[in-house]
């Protein structure tokens, strides 16, 4: 990310690497949707520009060269594929971002003020979801490494 205000010092205020060749961007509110040539499509979360965080993968084995975002759709033209529609974020729906730890555990992260409730589940029945604790200004939790399987999700209220 540059920063323009003085348009004759541009100056770099923060770097995302990326797996491949970033082809072609397109930012939509706090988010940007990156065409990863051989790797899909990404989306940054841009709310802290000198932190730009990945929130969303759609991995792919695609040549994108161009894609544009509306408020329900992400439309990529890839040169293999032709138009490839994806259903873009819905304002309801969030992104629990992953980091694995040095000792083999988790980082789950999630946008500050969510106000909605972290679940847990052991698999992957409706039935299974349980709500886990957090205190509503907590925006990401460690979870211990383990040889049991655990999925987590937020859900709105």
């Amino acid at each position: 990310m540059i920063d323009l205000v003085q348009p004759a010092r541009p100056a770099t205020i923060a770097r995302f690497p990326m797996s491949s060749a970033p082809v072609t961007i397109k930012v939509s509110g706090e988010f940007a949707y990156v065409g990863v040539e051989g790797a899909g499509l990404q989306v940054l979360d841009l709310a802290e520009p000198t932190r730009p965080e990945l929130v969303g993968n759609y991995p792919a084995e695609w040549h994108p060269y161009n894609l544009t975002v509306d408020k329900a759709y992400v439309y990529v033209l890839d040169a293999a594929e032709g138009l490839i529609i994806l259903k873009s974020r819905p304002a309801t729906e969030l992104f629990v971002h992953t980091q694995r730890e040095t000792n083999g555990g988790l980082k789950l992260s999630w946008p500050q003020g969510f106000g909605g409730i972290l679940q847990t589940a052991t698999n992957l029945d409706p039935t299974s979801w349980a709500d886990f604790e957090v205190s509503a200004r907590q925006n990401q939790l460690h979870v211990s490494p383990t040889n049991q399987t655990v999925f987590y999700r937020l859900r709105l209220p």
